[in-house]
């Protein structure tokens, strides 16, 4: 965007799943959140292509933390977050980090965002 400055950049899975995207914001060094589906591949520090659900399976219960994200309409909002670093072949120092969200109240309301 050309003449329009900006330091970071969010979006939901409809941009999160264009890699040019990513990779563009990446190349101007623009820090950056993206929603992606459970189904998106990702690059584990294994050097394996593998689904985010998968990567996020795979962690152990320590992994999560429990978040209090303020009341909603039907009480407090509690959500346990987990990350974990994917991409180990970046373009940049800074981390690549998979982030997962799994509501206490909603379970089937689970957002995944690449960092």
């Amino acid at each position: 965007m050309p003449g329009v400055p900006f330091g970071w950049f969010t979006g939901d899975e409809a941009y999160g799943q264009v890699g040019r995207l990513r990779l563009w914001l990446e190349s101007l060094g623009v820090a950056h959140i993206l929603a992606v589906p459970k189904s998106q591949m990702v690059i584990s520090m294994e050097l394996r292509q593998r689904r985010a659900h998968t990567v996020i399976a795979d962690l152990p219960a320590t992994a999560w933390q429990r978040i209090y994200c303020g009341d909603g309409a039907h009480g407090p909002r509690l959500y346990d977050w987990a990350v974990v670093d994917i991409r180990p072949r970046r373009r940049t120092p800074d981390p690549c980090l998979l982030m997962r969200g799994r509501s206490r109240c909603h379970p089937n309301r689970r957002p995944t965002a690449e960092v």
